[in-house]
This record gives structure tokens, C-alpha cells and sequence, in this order.
């Protein structure tokens, strides 16, 4: 996750996440990443709820008959399969595995097995988990097969079908999140395991409407080059529970890890960390390297050998290798030139550039892109940034939601149909093992979700974008709580000595209104509010403008004004309303504008003006939407 500062426009109130150099993230000693205590006890499989003994289960698979990984309805000619059962003694112990049943795929009747006696045991987060299950019977039809088996006590019966061909959500569906544990991320995920965490998290990302979660395995973490039985049961638990909350995975490989000479190592670690998951469509990407170099013939000459092992051992499942925003979309044309025809299935390259700016990126990645789908594998706004910065938390939540709504509007715009929001989580002090807060304060503060688990403006934004898009436009009755008295999501210019200031008193609705007074104003600017409304605009579009206006002794300069900028947050132009009356008015007053987008017009913001008024003036109920 590479990322470095970048210039932000002024304009347009935005950041960029800047991640750990690759030196920072790699270079740890490998006695700091590997050496790091289990402080829990793996789990075997998904974690389930308690049920009486008695219960009996159905579960519903596609392509795939007990492992499998011939097609559903393929000929019973097919070579068998043999399922093993994990280990059933201590956890973490190294007894060997022992074959359970084996299974043909049938193209009609029912296949018939019996399998060993159900092993049950409690992890110490008090899930009870279940390796296997006493087979019944077994169907497979063209499309899907169908498992039943009787459970022991704490088991839970459950169907679960996957349509379609090998039954995987397509890349270009996928609503995708980012995820670490927000106070032990990374090697920490795994070696202190903590299912019943993981599992509240997931429920919370499904709560976004995603179908898909990001998971980070770290080879020296897991063990090298053959992975350990309990990591890999941990990851096995991992993608269990994000299914049992309807999540597809994405499995990003070799994360934290940079010795790309050892070619032989790397392909026995991947294929076995691939193995138990082949031909299960819950995997819907796999993710060879995070944030590859392109430039560097030792990343191409690994990519080159590992790539194809990774493609063999996950076999229907899409393979990709990212690309870092500092990078850029031009790193991402080396990639697929270096590799070739073949070499990758989905590209994939991350955005933590400016909300304005975003459009013309994407375009740019699209085009990079060539004939593969396009993946925006990370993408995010660290509350902890240099923009407003000496403006409280709430309103910095406000530009963070308003910078993830331009670029899912950019997305639609380009056709790019994949975002992933980096992350869900804040990290608190000691997530991120090798790091700081204040080293790198912005890295702690990118989360949808704060350090408490409540839900920031942010999460909202995402969901509906992953519900249903919404229109562009701004509908503003200041209802967010106050910002030291400020409106949150609104940024202050020219302030000089006026007063700017939320104000329940007077209302037109409830909560609060926002007054400015005894402005001033020069030749530079004047007092004035403003606020993102939309970006990615459709040329000479049409836009209606509405504040409503309340004085008390002012000079009549109030106004509302909607400008337009450019991609680099230059400004083009303005159109304003005509000025609030003179004096003091008994009620309240509609202003209104409209106007269109210049040429070149790329982020429209809304100005709520005063200057030279010794007076006071209350804004509320503001209102931006595209005319007729």
C-alpha cells in the first residue's frame, strides 16, 4: 500500500492517502514480523451457532462436488477426488491429514457417500467451529451440486448456492472493501486471530452493501516457504466467515515480502496457500503482489514465474498484480506490456489523488487498462491531512465523504465499475507493526469506520453508491452537528473578522442555520462558505442554484453563487443570485441561480456570500441540482 504526499488544489478541499514506502513496509527484521506470539488459538473452519444435535444441514455448492474441481455436470468418467479432513488434535499440531471419502462428479443421480465421524471443538473466542460434517448424500445437476450432512451439536444447517458457470462473482460486480483489524493489522491479523472480531467486522462491511472483502496473506507471517497449519486454518476461518456474511475474497499474496530472487520458495508457498481453495468460487480474485514496480526487472522476472503457478493452483479464479497512485496509470501500461498477453486477467491500480482530478485519472487508467477489466483496488481520504487541518474531526468526515462521492461519480463517468474503499477501519496506535502515528498521522485515519465503530458520514456515502447511485446535487439544511460553530463539510475563505457561526436561534428548519456577520472583504475575496456539489460535469450542463436569506441591518451583499473548476482546480468562472434586501427582513428569503458549465468545467462548489456588511446574515435550506 505505497502512497506519498501530493499536491492538493485549494479549491477543492481533498487529500490522497500516502502510504508506508515500500521500503517501510518490507524491510522490517524478519525477527520483528515473524516472531510476533499467537496469543489465540486457530479455528478449523466457519465458525457456526449453536443448534440441537439433531439438525440436518443442506449446502449448496457449484462446479464443485466435496473439492472437486471438475465442472458441475461433468462426466462421472472424471477422475475422483478425495476430500481430507484437517487435523483434529491440538491446534497448531502437525498430525498429517486423513482422507475422508471420495466423491466422482455425476452429471444426474444422487451419489451416495459415507464419511468419518464429525470432530467438534470450542476455540477460545467461543465459536464453535466443525472440520467436517457425516456426509448423506450428495446431487449434482448441471450448474450445482448439492451436499447434505447430518451435524453434530453446535453445528448450523444453511444453504448456500452459487449461480452461474463455477458459480464466482465477476470481477466487474464486485463491491469491494479493504480491510485490516483496526488494532492489529497486517502480521498481527493473524498471529493474535480473533474470529469473533472478524466476524463483527464483516457483518459491518456487508452492512455497506459489499459482496466482496480484501484479505492480505504475509508469507513470513504464515510460514516460508511452507505455510504453518494453524495460519492456513486461520485463513480458512477468515474466508468462512466472510461467507457466511456474503462476502466473496480477494486474496492479495506475498504482502509485506520482497525477495524476488527466490522463485523456487515462492512457488511452493503459493500453491500452498491456493490448495484448499481450488475451485471454491467464494476466492473471486487473487492478487499476486500489492503495488508492484514494473520497473524493476527482478519484480517482471518473479511476476513471470509466479503468476502462472498462481493461475494453475486457483484455476477460473481472475489473477492481478496493483499498481500504486504514485506510479501512476503509465506504470500500469509497463505492467501489462512487461507480462504480455495473458500475463494478468484483471488490472488493477489504486487512487489517492484529488477529488477533482479523479475523472481525468480514471480515464487515464482506462485507457491503460486496455482490454481487461479494470480494478481501483484501493482508494482513500485520511481524515488526517493537511486540508483544513486546524479544522476539528467532523468537518474533515465532511470533505472525506464528499471526496469518496466524486469518485464513484468519476468511476461512472469513465465506466470504471470497481472501487474499493481503503479501509474500513481507523487503526489504533499499535496496528500497524514498524509504525507511528506520529510518524505518519494520515496512515491511522482513513477508516469508514472511526475507532469505536461507529459509522462515519463517509460509509454512507459508499453505501448508497453501492445501493443505488445518487443524483449529483447538494441539499444543505445544516442539520450536521455543529464544528466548533462551524458547519461541518464547509470550508471558510476570507474570514478576516467576520463572524461565521451555526445558529439554532434562527431557523427556518431545524437544527440551525449558519450566519455570517460584520464581514469585510478586499480585492482577493470575500467571506464566503463553500462546498463541493459535484465533479466529472457533462459539458454546458445546466445547474439551479437555491439559498434561502435572513438579515438583520445588512448592506444587501448576501448572495449564493455557484463557481466552476477545472481538473487542476483552476477557476473557470462563477454565475451569482441576485443580492438579500437591505435592512432587516421579517421572515426569510429565496435567493436562486442558475447557470451553465463552461468548457473545460469539471467540479461545481456552492458559495454562500457576504462582505462590507456590518449586519448579520442567517443562510439555511441551500439547494444544488441540475436544472429540469
Amino acid at each position: 500500500m505505497a502512497r506519498t504526499r501530493r499536491a492538493v488544489p485549494a479549491v477543492l478541499p481533498t487529500t490522497h492517502r500516502t502510504t508506508l514506502p515500500a521500503t517501510r513496509r518490507t524491510a522490517l527484521p524478519a525477527t520483528r514480523r515473524t516472531a510476533l506470539p499467537a496469543t489465540r488459538r486457530a479455528t478449523r473452519s466457519a465458525a457456526r451457532r449453536a443448534l440441537p444435535a439433531a439438525a440436518v444441514a443442506v449446502v449448496s455448492l457449484v462446479g464443485t462436488t466435496l473439492g472437486s474441481t471438475a465442472p458441475a455436470g461433468a462426466s462421472s468418467s472424471a477422475p475422483a477426488v478425495t476430500r481430507v479432513a484437517g487435523s483434529v488434535g491440538p491446534v497448531g499440531s502437525a498430525r498429517a491429514v486423513t482422507p475422508v471419502s471420495t466423491v466422482r462428479p455425476v452429471a444426474g443421480p444422487v451419489a451416495v457417500r459415507r464419511a468419518t465421524q464429525v470432530h467438534q471443538r470450542r476455540d477460545t473466542a467461543g465459536i464453535r467451529v466443525v472440520p467436517d460434517g457425516r456426509l448423506v448424500t450428495s446431487e449434482c445437476r448441471p450448474g450445482s451440486c448439492t451436499v447434505v450432512r447430518r451435524l453434530g451439536t453446535g453445528d448450523r444447517p444453511g444453504t448456500r448456492t452459487w449461480p452461474g458457470t463455477g458459480g464466482r462473482t465477476p470481477v466487474t460486480s464486485l463491491r469491494l472493501m479493504n480491510y485490516q483489524p483496526s488494532t492489529h493489522g497486517w502480521p498481527l491479523m493473524w498471529t493474535d486471530f480473533r474470529p469473533a472480531e472478524l466476524s463483527a467486522d464483516f457483518a459491518r462491511i456487508r452492512a455497506a452493501n459489499a459482496n466482496a472483502v480484501r484479505l492480505a496473506v504475509i508469507p513470513d507471517t504464515f510460514g516460508w516457504p511452507t505455510p504453518s497449519a494453524t495460519m492456513m486454518d486461520r485463513l480458512r476461518t477468515a474466508v468462512d466467515l466472510a461467507d457466511r456474511h456474503g462476502l466473496s475474497v480477494q486474496l492479495t499474496l506475498f504482502d509485506w515480502w520482497d525477495r524476488y530472487w527466490q522463485h523456487e520458495e515462492s512457488l511452493v508457498w503459493a500453491a500452498a496457500v491456493l490448495r484448499p481453495f481450488r475451485g471454491d468460487p467464494r476466492i473471486a480474485l487473487v492478487e499476486v503482489r500489492n503495488e508492484v514496480n514494473p520497473y524493476d526487472p527482478a519484480v517482471i522476472s518473479w511476476l513471470k514465474v509466479v503468476t502462472p503457478q498462481v493461475r494453475s493452483s486457483a484455476p477460473g479464479v481472475p489473477v492481478t498484480a496493483s499498481i500504486s497512485t504514485t506510479r501512476g496509470t503509465a506504470a500500469l501500461s509497463r505492467l501489462r506490456a512487461e507480462l504480455g498477453t495473458g500475463g494478468l486477467d484483471v488490472a488493477d491500480i489504486h487512487y489517492y489523488g484529488t477529488a477533482a482530478g479523479a475523472r481525468r485519472w480514471l480515464a487515464a487508467a482506462r485507457a491503460a487498462a486496455g482490454d481487461l477489466p479494470l480494478v481501483i483496488g484501493e482508494a482513500g481520504y485520511s481524515i488526517s491531512n493537511e486540508v483544513d487541518a486546524a479544522r476539528p474531526v467532523a468537518h474533515r468526515e465532511e470533505l472525506q465523504a464528499d471526496w469518496y462521492d466524486a469518485v464513484f461519480r468519476a468511476a461512472g463517468a469513465t465506466g470504471v465499475r470497481v472501487v474499493a474503499p481503503w479501509t474500513l477501519n481507523d487503526f489504533s496506535a499499535t496496528a500497524i507493526p514498524g509504525l507511528t502515528p506520529d510518524r505518519a498521522p494520515e496512515e491511522y485515519a482513513f477508516g469508514l469506520v472511526r475507532a469505536d465503530g461507529s459509522r462515519r458520514p463517509a460509509f454512507g456515502v459508499v453505501r448508497a453508491w453501492w445501493t443505488s447511485p445518487p443524483a449529483a446535487g447538494l441539499v444543505a439544511d445544516f442539520d450536521d452537528p455543529a464544528d466548533r460553530g462551524l458547519p461541518a463539510g464547509w470550508t471558510v475563505s476570507f474570514q478576516g473578522g467576520a463572524r461565521v457561526a451555526t445558529d439554532s436561534a434562527v431557523r427556518r428548519s431545524i437544527p440551525q442555520s449558519v450566519a455570517l456577520g460584520a464581514t469585510g472583504g478586499t480585492v482577493s475575496g470575500v467571506p464566503c462558505l463553500s462546498r463541493y456539489v459535484a465533479n466529472a460535469l457533462s459539458p454546458a450542463q445546466e445547474w439551479t442554484g437555491t439559498a434561502w436569506v435572513r438579515t438583520r441591518g445588512s448592506a444587501g451583499t448576501a448572495r449564493i453563487s455557484l463557481s466552476w473548476f477545472d481538473a487542476d482546480g483552476r477557476y473557470l468562472g462563477q454565475v451569482e443570485s441576485a443580492r438579500a434586501p437591505r435592512g432587516t427582513t421579517s421572515g426569510w428569503v429565496r435567493l436562486a441561480v442558475t447557470g451553465r458549465a463552461p468548457n473545460g468545467a469539471e467540479v461545481l462548489r456552492a458559495y454562500l456570500k457576504s462582505d462590507n456588511d456590518p449586519g448579520t446574515v442567517w443562510f439555511d435550506d441551500v439547494t444544488v441540482r441540475p436544472s429540469g
